[in-house]
């Protein structure tokens, strides 16, 4: 807030016979009376300044709010279709998730069932395996053993 000045006293006398004949403090005491009346009208004048400003930030708030609840309307209309293909898309998107984890369970199942066949037939496998190298270390005994028996007696002749 501006504080108003009062003008200098000016002590060189003017041309109104009257006012010469006035003496300085006199002049000051004037001025002084006339500071102290401007200076009871600033609180008033700052009231009603206080209050314009009051009314103004008070009108502006409404103002804003109407921005945001007309924003907010408008909003919601241009909102409106995008949420609903929004949804639209995320429930094709779940709908074709749920299409190929069910047909991936599928594979899983059917590729658990021919591990489990594979797992059987290398079991089989493995069993015919073993009776096959029992018998073939059997039968590389037995003719060590013919073998050995040959040697020998093959020896005992030549003696």
């Amino acid at each position: 807030m501006r504080i108003p000045q009062s003008p200098p006293v000016n002590p060189e006398p003017r041309s109104n016979p009257r006012i010469q004949e006035i003496p300085i403090t006199l002049l000051a005491h004037l001025h002084a009376s006339r500071d102290l009346r401007a200076s009871k009208k600033r609180p008033q004048s700052a009231r009603e300044e206080l209050a314009t400003i009051r009314a103004q930030g008070d009108a502006l708030r409404e103002q804003l709010e109407r921005n945001v609840a007309g924003r907010e309307s408008r909003g919601g209309s241009f909102d409106s279709p995008a949420a609903a293909q929004l949804r639209t898309n995320r429930d094709e998107f779940l709908k074709q998730a749920g299409e190929r984890l069910e047909k991936s369970k599928k594979q899983s199942q059917e590729l658990q069932k021919r591990h489990e066949a594979i797992d059987e037939k290398f079991g089989e496998f493995e069993n015919t395996q073993g009776e096959i190298e029992k018998e073939r270390t059997e039968a590389l005994s037995a003719m060590r053993e013919q073998v050995f028996c040959l040697w020998n007696s093959g020896q005992s002749r030549r003696e």
